[in-house]
Protein backbone atom coordinates (compact mmCIF):
# COMPACT_ATOMS: atom_id res chain seq x y z
CA UNK A 1 0.00 0.00 0.00
CA UNK A 2 1.20 3.47 -0.87
CA UNK A 3 0.81 5.73 2.24
CA UNK A 4 1.31 9.80 1.94
CA UNK A 5 2.17 11.07 5.57
CA UNK A 6 1.64 14.89 6.68
CA UNK A 7 1.28 17.28 9.34
CA UNK A 8 1.18 20.54 10.49
CA UNK A 9 4.54 20.29 13.03
CA UNK A 10 7.10 19.73 10.34
CA UNK A 11 8.96 17.50 8.54
CA UNK A 12 11.52 16.86 11.57
CA UNK A 13 8.43 15.97 14.17
CA UNK A 14 8.79 13.29 16.34
CA UNK A 15 5.43 12.06 15.67
CA UNK A 16 5.80 11.54 11.87
CA UNK A 17 8.86 10.33 12.19
CA UNK A 18 7.82 7.44 14.56
CA UNK A 19 4.79 6.66 12.37
CA UNK A 20 6.98 6.65 9.29
CA UNK A 21 9.20 4.25 11.02
CA UNK A 22 6.42 1.89 11.90
CA UNK A 23 4.56 1.71 8.51
CA UNK A 24 7.22 1.61 6.29
CA UNK A 25 8.17 -1.39 7.55
CA UNK A 26 5.39 -3.11 5.88
CA UNK A 27 4.15 -0.14 2.94
CA UNK A 28 5.90 2.00 0.79
CA UNK A 29 5.29 5.12 2.84
CA UNK A 30 6.23 9.07 1.39
CA UNK A 31 6.68 12.55 3.91
CA UNK A 32 5.71 15.51 2.42
CA UNK A 33 5.37 17.70 5.27
CA UNK A 34 6.21 21.36 5.34
CA UNK A 35 10.14 22.41 6.28
CA UNK A 36 8.97 23.94 10.07
CA UNK A 37 6.05 23.93 12.11
CA UNK A 38 2.77 25.27 10.80
CA UNK A 39 0.35 25.34 13.12
CA UNK A 40 -3.05 27.01 12.56
CA UNK A 41 -2.08 27.42 8.79
CA UNK A 42 -3.07 24.30 8.22
CA UNK A 43 -6.14 24.88 5.14
CA UNK A 44 -3.87 27.77 3.99
CA UNK A 45 -2.29 27.73 0.62
CA UNK A 46 0.94 29.44 -0.16
CA UNK A 47 0.20 31.83 -3.04
CA UNK A 48 2.18 34.58 -4.66
CA UNK A 49 6.00 32.98 -3.84
CA UNK A 50 7.48 30.30 -4.80
CA UNK A 51 8.40 26.75 -2.56
CA UNK A 52 11.35 25.82 -1.99
CA UNK A 53 11.71 21.62 -1.51
CA UNK A 54 14.08 19.23 0.00
CA UNK A 55 14.59 16.09 -0.19
CA UNK A 56 15.06 13.98 2.67
CA UNK A 57 15.75 10.51 3.45
CA UNK A 58 11.79 9.22 3.31
CA UNK A 59 10.35 12.37 1.31
CA UNK A 60 10.11 15.82 0.69
CA UNK A 61 10.46 18.69 3.03
CA UNK A 62 8.16 22.28 1.72
CA UNK A 63 8.59 25.63 2.62
CA UNK A 64 5.29 26.25 2.26
CA UNK A 65 1.54 24.85 4.40
CA UNK A 66 0.40 21.74 5.23
CA UNK A 67 -2.36 21.84 2.87
CA UNK A 68 0.60 22.74 0.00
CA UNK A 69 2.26 19.67 0.82
CA UNK A 70 -1.41 17.72 -0.31
CA UNK A 71 -1.55 19.28 -3.41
Amino acid sequence: MNILLTNDDGYSNAGIQTIYSVLSETHSVYIVAPASQKSAVGHGITLGKPMKIFKIDGGYAIDGTPADCIK
